[in-house]
């Protein structure tokens, strides 16, 4: 099998999986009237719209705020504008891979300007962790609250389905050699001696990072994190009440949290489909149509590419070269030279 034919393969393994979201998009058009959901997209009022496409900004700003903090305690000083750009870039980078992956790219950054890997990796997991707990508790209470009377009953053959569907998908995939062989070579080259120990380095080093960690720094980033994440959803908010939806910012917090989550998922490209059937089955709770519930997604879906866009302006600055030691380098040696 030549190079060729396994980048080919490669590629299908990463975007295959993603078609199933617009798999569920294609179905979920054929089972709504689509006329409905472009007529509450229309009603959408100009000044609502545009709050909301620049609500995010704060949000960034904040989040790089807070993943300053992860790197007060490192002898390594880093300017906001320097901190800001490269999470930008990062968040660029995230959008356009599955599972958000590319924001790890804040990493190779950190590595460049002298950092070991495990140092890099504690401020960029801290920066992660702390964004997923934050989903974690708000879309769960979402979830418990949204699904509070479904019966136990429900409850565990959903639970006993999921698990069965999972096992399913393990069993099929260890049932073919070719995944088999696969499989046992992944291991092999990740429990390699030299690996191991590099491991064992890199998780030493993130230990005491972490021990490095005060508590008023923790308290503030999680403060941050929930300032950040309710400016976020604060556009959701808007588009929800542009279209009319009787349903409270804190539910709208929620529920967007819920669906952050899944979107997470590399099961889809953007959330598509997944987005728009979970905020259908959610939303049906209160009451909500379908069309209204795909119209509220359609408006998430064009605030995530607009967010892209503005996020690749970052790819015109040195973070996106992960160069912005030279730069300033060359700026101070022109400075110097000009005295």
């Amino acid at each position: 099998m030549n190079s060729e034919t396994l980048h080919r393969h490669s590629m299908l393994r990463v975007w295959l999986p993603r078609a199933l979201g617009p798999i569920l998009l294609i179905w979920i058009l054929s089972r709504v009237e689509l006329r409905q959901t472009a007529t509450a997209i229309g009603q959408i009022s100009l000044t609502s719209a545009f709050i909301a496409y620049f609500v995010f900004i704060p949000s960034i700003t904040i989040r790089a705020f807070r993943w300053r903090i992860f790197l007060s305690n490192h002898p390594i000083r880093i300017g906001f504008w320097e901190i800001f750009w490269v999470y930008v870039f990062s968040i660029f980078l995230g959008i356009l891979t599955p599972g958000r992956i590319g924001e790890f790219a804040k990493t190779y950054h950190l590595q460049r300007k002298g950092m070991s890997l495990g140092e890099a990796l504690t401020s960029v997991i801290l920066d992660r962790a702390f964004d997923l707990i934050f989903l974690l508790i708000a879309g769960g209470i979402m979830m418990l609250a949204v699904f509070r009377e479904t019966s136990f009953g429900e409850r565990f053959i959903t639970i006993l389905g999921l698990g069965a569907a999972l096992f399913g998908c393990i069993a099929c995939l260890l049932i073919f050699k070719r995944t088999r062989s696969l499989v046992k070579s992944v291991l092999e080259r990740l429990f390699s001696i030299e690996r191991i120990a590099k491991l064992k380095q890199t998780i030493l080093e993130l230990i005491e990072g972490l021990k490095t960690l005060r508590f008023a720094s923790i308290f503030l980033a999680a403060a941050l994190t929930c300032l950040a994440w309710m400016f976020n959803y604060y556009s959701i908010y808007l588009f929800a009440t542009a279209l009319d939806l009787s349903i409270s910012y804190w539910q709208i917090l929620g529920i967007a949290s819920a669906c952050s989550l899944l979107m997470l998922v590399p099961i889809s490209i953007l959330g598509v489909g997944t987005r728009d059937a979970l905020l259908i089955a959610v939303l049906a709770q209160y009451g909500i149509s379908a069309e209204k519930a795909l119209a509220l997604s359609a408006l998430w879906l064009s605030l995530m590419i607009w967010s892209a866009i503005v996020c690749s302006l970052s790819y015109l600055t040195p973070a996106a070269k992960f160069e912005w030691r030279s730069a300033y380098s060359e700026q101070k040696g022109d400075a110097n030279s000009q005295d």
